[in-house]
């Protein structure tokens, strides 16, 4: 039986004493006259399945009742299952007795429904509904031949002792329908129209890593857990589940969730909706829904075998071992920060907005599994709709192993060549823009002793990594213990300015991953003045200038410092104009040309001329060969002392465009002085 407390609300109206009438109430009599209370019977329609439950009418019109009663299964297709839950309500105060629920009819689908639940025949042993429970009677229609539209397929006849219902039978009848007397009949109208939808034909296939399991089944196999005293937060596994639709009929799912599955209990009646489970307490409980085994010395303790034959006890699940291929009884896992399994991402579905799986198509859907302590955990995800299996619902397993994890230390190995480098106050390794940078996770340790076999780096948002805007630094390798970060055509370095966070997670011997661990590289400018040019074209050639004197007639002359004049590698790193008194450190040098694409291009002074004005120029050298696509986006950043001062952006049209975005007025105590001058053509 179901209490009323753990289910989603069904009205239960009760019934009480009446006093005086009216009329009663009007005389000087002291006559009292009280209203029996009746065995009222409320018939209506699972709130999971439907979203209209009320399904029945009583000569007064109210739809909390149990006669008149009429259920429309809709459009079903041939060689598809349908189901729908009944609920049988006590709404009054004496007990309710159900005894039996039987199909009559003369249709050709009448041997195509079949009725499940305690009440079916119970006439041995009636279903007792004290006021306020409810049992139920699922009708599984499963229709091989087509019928007319919303006709008439068969009638559900309930018998019990209820005194609000469609007929009330003679003694003689109720031991003729082989029930006790006293009995009354309800009788709902099933109707529907089966016909032939095409076919959906569900594949689901689950990737864990590099892992394919065709079955679908998410193994998730060993994830750390967190460790406060290494200050490890725990590993997170995860599963692509691909659902495709091989039939010629678009698929409709219409619920997803993540769920633990249960066999109906006669303790909680048939009542309990998926993923609910039937406790000590005989009532249907919504939990966590993450079965789990404990570990012990010899491994994890796997409960009792079970299956539909063969139940768990009262407040155990049976649960999907993947590694077995067997289940176990198994109780729930304890509540957590957050769930066990989860989805990467909600998914709103429902029957108003179902997620359609086109033919031929499929869905990803991302399951994410963090455990919490050392056991074996098992779960499932449930889909719902149109789906050839037994009520529409399919449901695949997800099984994983909380694990002692190691812990992932990644560290600056040498910038420049040399172990001994700088920090900043926050004590993180900083490097000058262009500095080689290697990087390594030789320190990171497995939890007793365990060795370290795999390496991930990653430079993804995803797992708390980044690289400043404007930057194509990626890495040289993303699985060895050491690797570089590179720019370019395989250039060594870092390329901008800014905060680079790389992530690195280790897997030990015992195949377990840790969390993600993310190290952060300062790149700071060394010079007095850094000017920083970027752009968002794949393929376009966009020059930085800077102008002595702030002059723009000075453009392409020796006072102009740019690609042809000024570039430090084509110069063995020294540069080649002299625009001071004080030898090479007033004189400019571009540290980069990039002509393929983005940037960075830079151009560094380390000690300027006082006083003296610099403008900064952007010419639009080249766009790609194919001419497709010709404007960009040109970023202009501009370091003082190592600090970010100055960001302007604009946009280039065409090539030949030239931008003058700021002049630095070096001497003076606020030294950059905003231009923003545009022109289709560079001076002169």
């Amino acid at each position: 039986m179901l209490n009323s407390s753990t289910r989603n609300p069904i009205r239960f109206a009760t019934l009480s004493l009446l006093a005086l009438s009216a009329f009663a109430q009007s005389c000087a009599c002291d006559e009292v006259y009280i209203n029996r209370v009746q065995r009222n019977l409320q018939v209506s329609l699972d709130p999971d399945e439907v979203q209209e439950t009320l399904i029945c009418k009583d000569d007064e019109g109210n739809e909390f009742a149990a006669r008149e009663c009429s259920v429309d299964f809709g459009e079903i297709g041939i060689n598809y299952q349908s189901l729908r839950t009944i609920h049988l309500a006590n709404i009054g105060t004496p007990n309710i007795e159900v005894y039996r629920a039987e199909v009559t009819g003369d249709s050709p689908l009448f041997d195509q429904i079949e009725l499940l639940g305690d009440s079916v025949d119970a006439t041995e042993n009636p279903v007792v509904l004290q006021n306020g429970q409810a049992t139920a009677v699922r009708v599984l229609v499963d229709p091989q031949v087509e019928w007319e539209a919303g006709d008439w397929i068969g009638n559900l006849h309930i018998y019990t002792n209820a005194e609000n219902t469609d007929v009330a039978l003679l003694d003689e009848d109720c031991l003729a329908a082989n029930v006790p007397a006293p009995c009354a009949r309800t009788e709902i109208a099933l109707s529907a129209w089966p016909r032939d939808l095409g076919n959906v034909e569900i594949v689901v296939v689950a990737e864990v890593g590099s892992d394919i399991f065709e079955t679908g089944i998410c193994n998730f196999g060993a994830v750390g857990i967190p460790d406060e005293q290494s200050g490890a937060e725990g590993g997170e596994g995860r599963c692509k589940l691909r659902v495709r639709n091989n039939g010629d009929r678009d698929a409709m799912v219409t619920s997803l969730a993540l769920v633990i599955p249960q066999d109906e209990r006669s303790e909680c009646g048939s009542s309990c909706s998926f993923g609910t489970y039937c406790t000590a307490a005989s009532s249907c409980t919504e939990g966590p829904f993450s079965s789990f085994w404990e570990a012990n010395n010899s491994g994890y303790s796997l409960g009792d075998e079970c299956d539909s034959d063969s139940p768990c006890a009262l407040g155990e699940f049976c649960a999907f071992d993947a590694d077995s291929a067997t289940s176990y009884c198994s109780g729930e896992a304890p509540a957590s920060a957050q769930p066990i399994f989860r989805l990467q991402r909600e998914v709103d579905v429902s029957e108003a907005n179902p997620l359609v799986i086109e033919s031929g198509r499929e869905v990803v859907v991302t399951i994410l599994f963090k455990p919490g302590s050392l056991a074996k955990y098992a779960g499932a995800i449930r889909f719902k709709g149109n789906l050839p299996t037994p009520g529409g619902v399919l449901h695949r397993p997800m099984v994983g192993i909380g694990h002692n994890a190691p812990v992932a230390r990644p560290e600056v190995k040498t910038i420049d060549g040399s172990a001994n480098f700088r920090r900043n106050d926050d004590g993180d390794p900083q490097a000058a823009p262009l500095s080689t940078v290697t990087i390594t996770g030789e320190n990171s340790t497995g939890l007793g002793g365990a060795r370290i076999t795999d390496y991930e780096w990653s430079l993804d948002e995803r797992y708390g990594a980044s690289i400043p805007e404007g930057s194509g630094v990626r890495l040289r390798s993303d699985s060895n213990m050491e690797t570089d970060l590179i720019y370019g055509t395989n250039t060594p370095g870092l390329d901008s300015a800014g905060v680079y966070n790389v992530a690195l997670r280790v897997k030990d011997e015992r195949g377990v991953w840790s969390s993600w661990a993310v190290l952060a590289i300062d790149s700071k400018p060394d010079s007095a003045i850094h000017v920083e040019l970027t752009w968002d074209h794949p393929t376009a050639d966009v020059d930085l200038h800077l102008l002595r004197a702030g002059e723009p007639t000075n453009y392409g002359s020796d006072q102009d410092c740019y690609y042809l004049n000024c570039n430090t590698a084509r110069n063995s790193g020294r540069p080649r104009l002299s625009w001071g008194p004080d030898g090479e450190a007033d004189d400019p040098r571009l540290d980069l040309d990039d002509v393929n694409g983005f940037g960075p291009e830079n151009i560094n002074i380390v000690e300027p001329e006082v006083p003296q004005d610099y403008l900064i120029g952007v010419y639009y050298y080249r766009a790609d060969g194919g001419g497709a696509q010709r404007a960009t986006v040109a970023t202009i950043r501009v370091y003082i002392g190592g600090r970010l001062e100055y960001e302007e952006s604009a946009l280039l049209e065409d090539t030949q465009a030239w931008w003058e975005p700021a002049i630095i007025m070096w001497g003076e105590a606020n030294p950059i002085l905003a231009r923003r001058r545009l022109e289709p053509r560079p001076p002169n």
